[in-house]
């Protein structure tokens, strides 16, 4: 009998412990609202990287910022919209515009791919443009991407929508 109720105590104790720990989690458990914020607050604190880029208001300020010389066509047809961006001492940046239809121009210190295009694409074909060669990249004949080096500078042309191999040409004449 004294076993008995050795054991019941034991018992008793063991449910007491247990009802203890799960009073103690539930007053320190944040409610599912909290605890939803929380993570959401972090996973945007963790998602968030400061754009590195600045808006400038002319191609001079750019070039200034960015620390990268460059000269570009004024205008091109059909792109009545330019915007003029900058990396500091890294990378200049013109947007030529046409509502959602866009030609992005870049060009940055070394050899490295700048554009920003990590899209896989059909076709890759090298055109020689007088002294340099520039890599084209699409699909279905239409060109969505220009990269090239020349001296010590690395350049990209983004085309959206893409565009024929000879308007690549045309473009990437103008710029140096």
């Amino acid at each position: 009998e004294r076993v008995i109720k050795m054991k019941k105590i034991k018992n008793v104790m063991i449910l007491f412990l247990c009802l203890a720990v799960c009073a103690s989690l539930a007053a320190c458990k944040s409610t599912g609202a909290d605890t939803a914020s929380t993570s959401k607050a972090k996973a945007t604190t963790k998602e968030q990287i400061p754009d590195p880029w600045t808006n400038c208001n002319s191609l001079d300020e750019a070039i200034k910022i960015s620390g990268i010389n460059i000269s570009v066509p004024d205008s091109i047809d059909g792109y009545p919209t330019i915007i003029y961006r900058a990396m500091k001492d890294s990378t200049v940046e013109i947007i030529y515009r046409n509502g959602n239809e866009e030609i992005r121009v870049r060009k940055a210190a070394g050899s490295d791919d700048i554009s920003g295009d990590y899209n896989n694409y059909s076709q890759t074909k090298i055109i020689s443009s007088g002294d340099i060669s520039v890599t084209e990249k699409g699909n279905n004949d239409k060109i969505s991407l220009a990269t090239w080096t020349n001296g010590n500078y690395t350049y990209s042309i983004t085309f959206d929508p893409a565009v024929t191999s000879d308007y690549v040409q045309n473009i990437a004449a103008q710029i140096k």
